[in-house]
């Protein structure tokens, strides 16, 4: 039996406004996927969607989409999520930094 992947480098997460969606979480296993738009997971205020094998998922994860899917039902903020966001027209991914007090 495959055990849950355990990801030795820390999940990419970004969260985007769309029109359709309001925001998107998206969870990515590297910077390569994410540039590409290409996550495991992802959370809208329309449910969590899984786009790889399930074994292939970090433990905890559907956890945390299935957490964000329902703060984005109650209309919740959820950029406090993010790890990462990317410039504007452009693939940059930027990491965010956490807030100094």
């Amino acid at each position: 039996m495959t055990e849950p992947a355990k990801n030795p480098e820390p999940l990419i997460v970004t969260v985007t406004a769309t029109i359709t969606d309001g925001q998107v979480v998206r969870w990515f296993t590297s910077e390569f996927s994410a540039k590409r738009v290409n996550s495991i997971v992802s959370a809208s205020r329309n449910g969590v969607h899984i786009d790889a094998w399930l074994h292939e998922i970090p433990e905890g994860l559907l956890d945390k989409a299935r957490d964000a899917w329902h703060a984005l039902q109650r209309r919740e903020d959820v950029k406090h999520l993010a790890t990462h966001y990317s410039r504007f027209l452009s693939d940059d991914l930027v990491p965010i930094q956490p807030a100094r007090d």
